[in-house]
């Protein structure tokens, strides 16, 4: 049988985890990132693992902007997250590890793997992540691992698409 179980988004590693996920699904060009697509692991459960991200059928595309648009073949559009869909917080070694990503070096991660016009697509949708993080460096919104129960912070993710996600996922047991 399947159960409800509340999600803490007051927990400081979830929150951190959503981050980054919502910034790989901008970065990918994932237009279908719901509740639906993702699960929360409870704490404790013996797996390290506590965003498990799946259905990702729907990733990169050949738009480049953060407005792209989708079709999926039975003619059905999908629209992605715009540019103030990406986290108004990211964890300071996130930050470093995409900042330092360049464009060739991604390329060459994605070569067989896409298309190259949709390699060309995600590393302008790259850029336009670099200039979002370098505003929230200046900021001050880049966060240590001790900076993600700042009441602050609670307030920047109420107001941003982690904070609109429901507060129950899927769980068998």
């Amino acid at each position: 049988a399947e159960v409800m179980r509340p999600i803490d988004f007051n927990d400081p590693m979830l929150r951190r985890d959503l981050c980054d996920l919502n910034l790989l699904a901008n970065l990918t060009g994932q237009c279908d990132l719901h509740l639906g697509n993702y699960g929360v692991r409870p704490p404790g459960d013996g797996d390290p693992r506590r965003l498990v991200a799946f259905d990702n059928d729907v990733s990169f595309g050949n738009a480049g902007d953060s407005a792209r648009l989708y079709r999926r073949p039975d003619g059905r559009e999908l629209h992605a997250s715009k540019a103030t869909d990406l986290p108004p917080v990211i964890a300071r070694d996130t930050y470093n590890a995409v900042m330092a990503m360049e464009p060739e070096r991604l390329s060459q991660l994605l070569d067989g793997l896409v298309t190259p016009a949709e390699i060309d697509a995600t590393q302008d949708r790259l850029k336009e992540i670099k200039g979002h993080l370098s505003g929230l460096l200046a900021d001050d919104n880049v966060l240590n691992d001790d900076g993600w129960n700042d009441p602050r912070v609670s307030d920047l993710l109420g107001l941003s698409l982690i904070g609109r996600f429901l507060a129950v996922v899927p769980r068998s047991g």
